[in-house]
């Protein structure tokens, strides 16, 4: 009688053990399905960031196409006689052209804080991409705009972060905006 309940207990540990290695076996059949799922999920949304990004950039190609900033930077250093930008002069300067401006320079910090927030993996090589698509007077304009404003701290720190003034130029204008960042803006090492 002993040896037949061990036996029958022995083929129920049996039947146990079956069942949870055919439920092991399921389980990891899911897994590997939501792995492979996750693997869909976050390639749809890095291609979903990625068109975002690029119509962004092309956006503020046909912006800045339409705007001459060249033409504007020039309007603005002549209107400084004494060749100093200040804050107040460039607000004012500012405040002339925002209907032409103001629509570029949103733009492009909507794209920093959309570029900054995303979720990729690798934000750093998308804002080199940025700050390649900048040329010199825009750089400056960058610079500036966000340096000399009070309540840009936010647009500062990613500017720092990401190294966007590390094409400044190394003129007269752009000396004048570089004690306004911390070194990391222009892709240089931090003071001591």
């Amino acid at each position: 009688m002993t040896l037949l309940m061990q036996r029958t207990e022995l083929q129920l540990h049996r039947d146990e053990l079956r069942m949870q290695r055919d439920e092991l076996q399921l389980t990891r059949k899911v897994m590997q399905e939501q792995r492979e799922e996750m693997g869909l999920q976050k390639k749809s949304l890095q291609q979903t960031f990625e068109n975002t990004f690029f119509a962004t950039l092309r956006l503020l190609r046909e912006i800045q196409a339409t705007l001459h900033l060249t033409e504007l930077m020039q309007q603005l250093q002549q209107a400084n006689a004494e060749n100093t930008i200040t804050a107040e002069n460039y607000a004012a300067w500012y405040t002339a052209q925002a209907t032409r401006l103001s629509h570029y320079i949103r733009t492009l910090k909507k794209s920093l804080r959309f570029t900054d927030n995303s979720n990729v993996a690798d934000r750093q090589r998308y804002m080199r991409l940025v700050r390649a698509q900048l040329k010199p007077c825009e750089i400056t304009m960058l610079g500036r705009h966000y340096g000399l404003q009070s309540d840009s701290r936010q647009t500062v720190a990613l500017i720092e972060r990401y190294a966007l003034l590390r094409f400044l130029p190394r003129d007269h204008y752009g000396e004048q905006i570089r004690h306004l960042y911390r070194n990391i803006a222009f892709h240089e090492p931090s003071e001591p």
